[in-house]
C-alpha cells in the first residue's frame, strides 16, 4: 500500500535531495520546436514515444 512506508518519507526525501543537489541525477527532455508542433508532441506523449518530459519551444 502507499502509506506502508510512510515512516521513511523524511529520509528518501533528504537523500533524493541531496543526491539531486550532488548531480547524481540527470534530467532527460525531448524538445520539439514551434507552435506547430505541439499537436505531433501530444500525440508522442500520448504513444510513450518522447523520452523524458516532452516540450514545446516556443
Amino acid at each position: 500500500m502507499l502509506d506502508d512506508h510512510e515512516s521513511e518519507f523524511e529520509t528518501a526525501k533528504a537523500d533524493l535531495l541531496s543526491w539531486f543537489k550532488q548531480g547524481i541525477f540527470e534530467t532527460r527532455e525531448d524538445v520539439l520546436e514551434g507552435i506547430e508542433a505541439v499537436p505531433y508532441a501530444f500525440v508522442r506523449m500520448m504513444n510513450g514515444e518522447n523520452f523524458g518530459k516532452q516540450l514545446v519551444k516556443l
